[in-house]
């Protein structure tokens, strides 16, 4: 999302740049005639600051929590969550066998994890994705939003068969269709200091120890929470 939003930032202030870039050519080239010189440096600083602020509401509105950009995204999270996945065959994945082979520890039931998740083309969003151990049942949840403002939750529970550190989906409920279903393979890293997580669905991810979302604390439901109107 770094290297999007700085293609941006260049796209919406490239105009401003060039402006003053024509505008001390033209000084020079007519620098023999101060009249056209003033009147040429008078219009192109007049056009490098049409463009500054032009630039600039452009990115402020890019950055902002607007109703408009505020319903994209949202439209855009109820199509991702809604849409069935096809597990892959991971059973010869080099990260999935590694897992199989190591020790499911004791440790690892009843803690929750937290990982990163992009908001691509919504700088201003965030989106984090929890999974919750509790035995045979793992849940997953995605939270997205504005912190302290609002956000949209939706949740996943699979019952699971574990083979070492991976846990093989027997059965799903919750309307996260877009994460898991009967067949996928997850794969869990508890290397300490590197702990990750492996599904088809997500990739390979950093993951770390967090407190349980509220969506995973009352599963059951899909919502929008303190869903205030943008400043």
């Amino acid at each position: 999302m770094k290297n999007r939003t700085l293609a941006q930032l260049v796209e919406y202030f490239c105009p401003a740049v060039l402006i003053i870039v024509a505008t001390a050519i033209l000084a020079m080239v007519f620098s023999s005639s101060a009249a056209i010189g003033v009147r040429g440096a008078a219009f192109g600083i007049a056009l490098f600051a049409i463009a500054i602020l032009g630039g600039s509401l452009k990115w402020g509105l890019m950055l902002g929590d607007t109703s408009v950009k505020r319903e994209l995204f949202k439209r855009a999270l109820m199509k991702l969550w809604s849409q069935e996945i096809v597990p892959f065959d991971t059973s010869k994945h080099p990260f999935i066998r590694a897992m199989r082979l190591r020790p499911l520890p004791a440790s690892l039931d009843q803690t929750c994890w937290s990982f990163d998740i992009d908001c691509d083309g919504y700088p201003g969003y965030e989106s984090l994705g929890f999974i919750h151990f509790q035995g045979p049942v793992i849940s997953m949840a995605m939270v997205s939003g504005v912190r302290g403002r609002w956000h949209l939750d939706c949740y996943v529970r699979a019952t699971c068969t574990p083979v070492g550190t991976t846990f093989y989906v027997e059965s799903v409920d919750g309307p996260l269709k877009s994460w898991l279903a009967p067949g996928s393979v997850i794969g869990v890293d508890l290397e300490s200091g590197n702990e990750g997580l492996g599904l088809d669905s997500i990739g390979l991810v950093r993951m770390f120890r967090s407190d349980i979302p509220a969506v995973l604390k009352n599963v059951g439901a899909w919502r929008v929470e303190a869903d205030q109107k943008p400043a």
